[in-house]
């Protein structure tokens, strides 16, 4: 089949889908196909989905295991070699998917692309625009904050994407290592296309290409409020290690195990103030039980990796956030500067 099949993936997504659902049906590139993946929505989605969207076809999951699963689903579901995964509190411009398919298309080496993501409350300045690891399992968001008027227009490969909206080449990507199905929420996409990368493909950050993001799961989300919740303080700590554990050479982990101690300490401050230190404390429970289920996991991928040293994909680029959502402060200035002096230090090794 010609074109692109666009792939929603949705849960509870009844404020969103009305808006995301007529933005694809106004994309002036040919779709193929619409599908939303549905993970056990409990509010009208699949109503809206079934009665105002008749050309959609719904997959009704049973019971919802995270966006991951879902997007693998959509991955298996498409007829199509090109699947433009985008989440339902994406609202995609018309001609955002076509420069999209042109970088993949271009570049033999390329399987993801992504677009440009601005901020819909202010679509004035650049929500996610890809990334850089950064070696203690964080994200430097490339051009985040910054006014669309300032903000590079040039493609660039990247090293992490953001899954807000993804354009993935099913044919270069294969099928059978994809999101981790573990990783229930935060990191999801960090580890799947971080092990892309690491399996020696290209991602590109394609800005001519323009989605506006919207706010995201309550409860989950950082854009839908302040609070810090238990849930949001566990997966985030449990999956960053689960990443480092399986994706990163022993070596790498060694010799960077300062910087990662370092980190590790002010994040338990960060949720100690919080009143999450439990959640800190369940989820490294947690990883001690899933410990020889990692290690399965780190024989196989490291099997199949590419790039043979991690300081080509890793980096001490500046932190963006000390912890999701939060602001460049002192305490980040501090930390990434140390980190940049570490990593000064090792990085020869690594």
């Amino acid at each position: 089949m010609t074109g692109v099949t666009v792939a929603v993936t949705n849960f509870n997504g009844e404020a969103y889908l009305r808006d995301c659902l007529r933005a694809v049906r106004a994309l002036e590139h040919p779709v193929a196909e619409v599908i939303v993946v549905d993970n056990a929505s409990t509010d009208a989605s699949r109503k809206i989905v079934a009665e105002e969207f008749p050309g959609v076809r719904l997959v009704a999951l049973p019971e919802n295991r995270g966006p991951g699963p879902a997007r693998n689903a959509s991955f298996r579901e498409a007829k199509t070699r090109y699947v433009f995964q985008i989440d339902n509190d994406a609202i995609v411009t018309p001609r955002c998917l076509g420069p999209l398919q042109d970088a993949l298309r271009e570049d033999p080496e390329a399987a993801i692309a992504e677009p440009r993501a601005l901020d819909a409350a202010d679509p004035t300045r650049v929500d996610y625009d890809g990334a850089f690891v950064h070696y203690v399992a964080l994200l430097h968001l490339r051009n985040h904050g910054q006014p669309l008027a300032q903000a590079t227009t040039k493609r660039e490969p990247i090293d992490a994407a953001i899954s807000v909206a993804l354009l993935l080449d099913r044919e270069r990507l294969g099928g059978d290592d994809l999101y981790d199905e573990d990783l229930f929420f935060y990191f999801e996409d960090f580890d799947f296309t971080f092990r892309t990368r690491l399996r020696g493909h290209r991602i590109l950050s394609v800005p001519e290409s323009i989605v506006h993001h919207r706010a995201g799961t309550a409860g989950l989300s950082f854009r839908q409020g302040r609070e810090y919740s238990s849930r949001r303080a566990y997966y985030f700590s449990r999956n960053r290690w689960h990443l480092i554990w399986k994706s990163y050479r022993l070596r790498t982990i060694v010799l960077c195990a300062p910087a990662l101690a370092l980190y590790e300490l002010a994040w338990i401050a960060f949720l100690t103030t919080r009143g999450q230190l439990g959640a800190w404390l369940r989820a490294m429970a947690a990883l001690a039980r899933e410990a020889p289920g990692i290690r399965e996991k780190r024989r196989a991928f490291q099997a199949r990796r590419k790039i043979a040293r991690d300081r080509d994909v890793l980096s001490a680029r500046p932190l963006t956030f000390l912890v999701e959502g939060g602001k460049t402060s002192l305490p980040v200035r501090i930390l990434s500067a140390l980190f940049a002096a570490w990593w000064k230090v090792v990085r020869p090794l690594v």
